[in-house]
């Protein structure tokens, strides 16, 4: 059973093949791309697609006999069933795209969790361990307080390569384009 969609892209697709058998040339061709091109969008097949062009071709043939209609609606029969490894082909493409999409953005939501997680709770320690060492300093001699110092440093440079770490895993312009995307979209 057709939907209106294909019923649509059936009428479009005849009176494309009727002008370019009356007329062949360029623009017939530029118009079975675009009917093409559409059928594509509304993700029919290659079967689809010849179903298409088979009623449309038997909608164009001059009345014949039965006999010939019999043999014309067989060759359908034979088409299709040799386009059908192609459409398994392209179903299996399409699944295996969807799927890949899927997994991507579940793969870049988690990157994003993680550099949040570092950037920011990874943060929030290191700033507890920086007040701590402050505190630490206030009771200690000035040559221990070198010491801390040192240690500070040390503290300063796991902070760069987190921040950096952070920032690897999820550029920050990442959340900016996806902002302005969405915004643009609305």
């Amino acid at each position: 059973m057709k939907t209106s969609v294909q019923n649509l892209l059936q009428e479009e697709y005849t009176s494309a093949l009727k002008s370019y058998l009356s007329q062949p040339g360029e623009e017939g061709l530029h118009r079975a791309y675009a009917v093409g091109r559409r059928a594509l969008a509304e993700e029919l097949g290659p079967l689809e697609m010849a179903m298409l062009h088979h009623d449309a071709l038997l909608g164009l043939l001059p009345p014949t006999g039965d006999e010939t209609l019999e043999v014309v609606k067989e060759a359908k029969n034979f088409f299709v069933e040799s386009l059908t490894p192609f459409e398994m082909a392209y179903r299996g493409f399409h699944d295996a795209t969807s799927a890949l999409r899927r997994l991507n953005e579940k793969l870049e939501d988690e990157a994003k969790r993680i550099a949040h997680s570092i950037h920011d709770e990874a943060g929030q320690f290191l700033a507890c361990v920086h007040i701590a060492l402050e505190e630490v300093a206030r009771e200690l001699p000035p040559k221990s307080r070198k010491h801390l110092e040192e240690i500070r440093q040390l503290l300063n440079q796991v902070e760069g390569q987190l921040r950096r770490l952070s920032h690897e895993l999820r550029p920050t312009i990442l959340d900016v384009l996806a902002i302005s995307l969405a915004r643009l979209t609305r």
